[in-house]
């Protein structure tokens, strides 16, 4: 079997359901069908009915109804997950719902597969993998549900606030703005980092994984990351590429025989964000004291699976971690997503990271790194609303990533270093550099004219130069 792109033997996958469940069903006849492993748990649950009351429920919709009925000329898969999502919207009793599916007359009257299989074993065999799916979607509803009703409630009592959305809600003063005050930016990486969503992207095999488990590992120690104190916090790692096996090898290369921080907690499976793990993601923050940092390794493995529609591929990306900068800045925390950059090379390193616009759009910080010139180096690259602009040389040692200088100073030829160096002691003009290095004229002119076109130093007036700020000490990494 053959699949490319989208396209299944010159069919659509949405049109072979059945084909690749029989795939998946021959690779993997040795699995069990299990209930769902991890129960929903639902804060509106539905209210009991009887087995025939539930079927009315979604029967009163006639589109549900054909689906039931096996009429709907739907594919036999997602006429069932469509009644799955339905009878989950008025039942939160597994069981029940189990029942009333496996008597529909879908099922009931449904063809075997090719291979066989009935309908109804195919439901058996499947219903561990849709029924959590389902059951959470449900809940989410009748939650919703619940908000609308109190919201209604509050109206008729008089006490509702402005609804959300209405213009009056929207409006603020700027006299009331002037005189607010805020908390100071909470600083999760010093220097590098600060709280909200951000975004690590390199090009694959560059180190990102190593520097996330860092990064991780000094924030719940509160150790030094990048030559930064960070403050203790609780973290959560997902390594979503990993298993147990290589965690465990490379926190012992990290840590270097040190303790293990027990607030550094991990994962290595983590559902996708719109089918639960958003909301898992926020039930860890709540447990916690003191949380700090979340790491996402790799946008990829929870990114939500684009549905059909007319939505543009920027519309999609804002749409899927959107909610992941809203929960970042309601919590104060940093959520840091690894992702990959392009090939092609781009003159803003914001653009060359993979996907749209819409990412980095969305993110408060975007950090890129860049390989260097030289075996285990790199060029470490950040932006950001609450940062200065900073590009900062890098080096792997010791499986860290360390800091090594500014990258202008620390990529720079061998004469623009002694030439750096001669500023800093006093040289202001040619002839005082020529003194101090005893390097001839013609070298010290053509290091400066190269030194001014990249801005590693300035002419402050005829015949005298100076370092620029950032290379003189002026600031340090993104701290505004």
């Amino acid at each position: 079997m053959t699949m490319t792109g989208n396209v299944f033997r010159s069919g659509g996958i949405h049109d072979c359901n059945d084909r690749l469940n029989d795939l998946w069903r021959y690779l993997d006849r040795s699995a069990p069908v299990e209930s769902s492993a991890n129960p929903v748990v639902d804060p509106n649950p539905a209210p009991t009915i009887n087995d025939e009351a539930l079927r009315g429920s979604i029967l009163g919709s006639p589109a549900n109804a054909e689906h039931y009925n096996g009429t709907s000329g739907a594919n036999p898969s997602d006429a069932h997950f469509a009644v799955l999502n339905a009878l989950c919207l008025f039942s939160n009793d597994e069981a029940q719902v189990r029942r009333v599916v496996l008597a529909s007359p879908l099922v009931q009257n449904g063809p075997p597969g090719a291979n066989g299989e009935t309908r109804q074993q195919k439901v058996e065999r499947l219903w561990g993998t849709e029924y959590p799916r389902a059951a959470r979607r449900g809940a989410q509803e009748r939650h919703r549900g619940a908000q609308s009703a109190a919201h209604g409630a509050q109206i008729a009592a008089g006490i509702a606030p402005q609804p959300v959305g209405s213009p009056r809600s929207r409006l603020r003063s700027a006299r009331d703005l002037q005189h607010k005050h805020f908390a100071p930016i909470n600083w999760v990486l010093p220097g590098i980092v600060p709280e909200g969503l951000a975004f690590l992207a390199s090009v694959p095999k560059f180190g990102k994984s190593w520097w996330t488990l860092d990064a991780a590992r000094a924030k719940a120690d509160g150790d030094l990351f990048m030559g930064q104190q960070c403050e203790p916090g609780d973290v959560l790692l997902l390594a979503l590429e990993d298993n147990d096996r290589r965690m465990q090898d490379r926190l012992r290369r990290v840590t270097g025989g040190d303790a293990w921080p027990a607030n550094l907690e991990y994962a290595t499976e983590w559902p996708r964000l719109d089918e639960g793990g958003l909301d898992d993601i926020r039930n860890w923050i709540e447990s916690k004291s003191n949380p700090a940092l979340i790491v996402i390794d790799t946008l990829a493995m929870v990114k939500p699976v684009p549905t059909r529609g007319n939505k543009s591929a920027y519309d999609l990306d804002v749409q899927a971690v959107k909610p992941l900068q809203q929960l970042a800045s309601e919590k104060r925390v940093a959520i840091i997503v690894v992702t990959h950059t392009r090939k092609a090379e781009s003159e803003d390193p914001l653009e060359s990271v993979t996907s749209t616009l819409g990412l980095t759009g969305v993110a408060d910080t975007v950090i890129v790194l860049k390989r260097g010139p030289n075996k285990g180096t790199g060029i470490m690259y950040g932006r950001g609303r609450d940062i200065a602009e900073f590009e900062k040389a890098i080096k792997f040692e010791n499986f860290h990533w360390v800091a090594d200088g500014t990258a202008k100073e620390a990529f720079a030829g061998d004469t623009q270093k002694v030439l750096i160096e001669a500023i800093r002691n006093g040289a202001v003009t040619p002839k005082d550099m020529e003194a101090v290095t005893g390097m001839s004229g013609e070298s010290v002119r053509q290091a400066l004219v190269r030194m001014t076109k990249n801005q590693i130093v300035y002419r402050t007036g005829y015949g005298q130069y100076e370092l620029a700020t950032w290379l003189a000490g002026g600031t340090t990494y993104g701290t505004p």
